[in-house]
């Protein structure tokens, strides 16, 4: 694990930023995105692209992990020698004199004890007061406890103190004060565990996982509805990253431009009579509807045209799903908002103009190129033939694994129901067959 500074993380962030917006020349262009959008995970309307700070804040908690399962390794030794000796990791102060790391260790103990818990055996390596055995712990900054227990138990104290075969004694059950005993009854004893152990949350296994961890913290954000479209296995790369400016509002189009001062004008490129936006550039622009309608003539695709809300959602419907067909529709969808924006930015430079039959000629004959070259070997299915056909793809089809299935004759004069069913991204399907012996 290695801890980088937060001065250090901050340039390599600022360049990884110039390089997504302004390619190798590294300049001043305008980022169009915040960071923390593009860190946030695809599903969550973002890039994927990782948040070093938030890996850094991770890697961090893997340290403070190392040191309280007393892991084997020479740093560990190294630490408790060096550090801790007899203090105790989870109450102890932070030295004034301590190294920055050493100090940022003990700053993440706080967030740390969240992912952490204590599985008990017979508590003989667990602390009573200063480790997080139970919800109230630590028992030493608990004034209750201190005032019941303080006399009886010295620092050094273990859990072992309260469990007897396994149980927890009269020491917890004789307890008068509810919330305390209440808490310790609730922590479970593993009576078929070697020993007592300290495991990470986060992971199936209860080891430290960085990436998990970096999951676990990265709970910002909800899940957005138009990610499986945008991010789809048959989108080329640069069409995925134009409909991802575009869902997430990153666009630089002339509305917000305007706002930022840059601009006067709003007037769309493609229609000059109508405000230019997000909504209505991909939608509402009847130069935009033109391409729409051919390309969705074409796939043989409907879509409820009474707003722009309801075609989105209604594209949305159409791509649900992970089959070939869903996966060919992503693209061609992704493929018309990318040219469409393109097409925009070359009549902003006077690059000339183009029909939107031209365009829509264009989009379809790119895709059909690209789409002959990376598919194959398709399942055979109703959907996925008629829409490949549409296309004009000359393809392999396989076919789907024929199941067998055996039956067993019911008695004399009875009768037996065999069912069974199937579910997959294209459908589902039922079906049943009465039968007697003969």
């Amino acid at each position: 694990t290695f801890i980088l500074p937060v001065t250090v993380l901050d340039s390599i962030a600022k360049k990884c930023a110039a390089f997504l917006w302004n390619g190798p020349d590294m300049g001043n262009k305008m980022h169009q995105a915040n960071l923390h959008t593009i860190c946030l995970p695809k599903d969550k309307g973002g890039l994927g692209i990782t948040d070093l700070k938030l890996w850094n804040e991770a890697a961090y908690l893997g340290l403070v992990f190392k040191v309280v399962s007393k892991e084997s390794s020479i740093w560990v030794d190294w630490v408790w020698a060096q550090h801790l000796r007899t203090k105790k990791f989870w109450t102890m102060d932070i030295p004034q004199d301590c190294s920055w790391v050493w100090r940022s260790i003990l700053h993440a103990r706080v967030q740390a004890a969240v992912f952490i818990k204590y599985i008990l055996t017979n508590g003989a390596t667990t602390s009573l007061w200063h480790d997080l055995w139970c919800s109230l712990s630590p028992l030493w900054k608990h004034s209750e406890a201190r005032r019941i227990w303080g006399s009886s138990f010295h620092t050094d104290a273990t859990v072992a103190e309260l469990i007897t075969h396994h149980q927890w004694n009269d020491r917890v059950l004789n307890l008068t004060n509810s919330s305390l005993k209440q808490a310790i009854l609730k922590t479970e004893i593993f009576s078929n565990l070697p020993k007592d152990e300290v495991i990470w949350k986060l992971t199936s296994s209860g080891n430290f996982s960085t990436r998990s961890t970096y999951r676990g913290l990265h709970t910002s954000g909800s899940r957005v509805r138009w990610h499986r479209l945008v991010w789809g296995k048959l989108v080329l790369p640069k069409h995925s990253f134009t409909c991802w400016q575009a869902f997430s509002h990153s666009l630089q189009t002339l509305d917000r431009l305007k706002q930022k001062h840059i601009t006067d004008s709003t007037n769309c490129f493609l229609c000059p009579h109508n405000r230019e936006n997000t909504k209505h550039l991909f939608f509402e622009c009847p130069y935009s509807k033109q391409v729409w309608n051919k390309i969705k003539l074409l796939l043989s695709i409907t879509t409820d045209e009474r707003t722009s809300n309801w075609e989105w959602r209604s594209i949305f419907k159409l791509c649900v799903g992970q089959s070939t067909a869903n996966e060919v529709l992503k693209a061609y969808v992704c493929a018309v908002v990318h040219n469409l924006w393109m097409e925009r930015n070359y009549r902003k430079h006077n690059r000339g103009t183009t029909s939107p039959e031209a365009l829509a000629y264009k989009i379809l004959r790119e895709m059909k190129l690209y789409l002959q070259t990376i598919i194959d070997n398709v399942l055979d299915t109703g959907v996925n033939k008629s829409l490949l056909e549409r296309i004009g793809l000359v393809i392999t089809y396989k076919h789907k694994d024929v199941v067998n299935c055996s039956w067993d004759k019911p008695e004399q004069d009875f009768f037996k129901l065999n069912c069974d069913g199937a579910l997959n991204s294209e459908g589902a399907g039922y079906g049943g067959l009465i039968r007697d012996k003969d």
